[in-house]
């Protein structure tokens, strides 16, 4: 029904927390994970400053033809 992430977002929004992590986690070089992570950033911070505001979202996907 969830992915891993929404069960993970599903469990700690009840309270209940890990004890402990997927031991393959510890074979990724941090520095690699960073960079990713950093340029993940990036195209998302890019695709959000190309996206309409809500408000201009919502006035062109539903305008009223009377």
């Amino acid at each position: 029904l969830f992915a891993r992430d929404s069960w993970l977002a599903v469990l700690l929004g009840q309270g209940i927390t890990p004890q402990g992590y997927d031991r393959t986690a510890d074979a990724f070089d941090l520095a690699m994970v960073t960079e990713r992570l950093d340029g993940f950033a990036e195209r998302i911070a890019g695709n959000v400053a190309a996206m309409p505001s809500h408000a201009e979202f919502i006035a062109s996907y539903c305008q009223a033809s009377w």
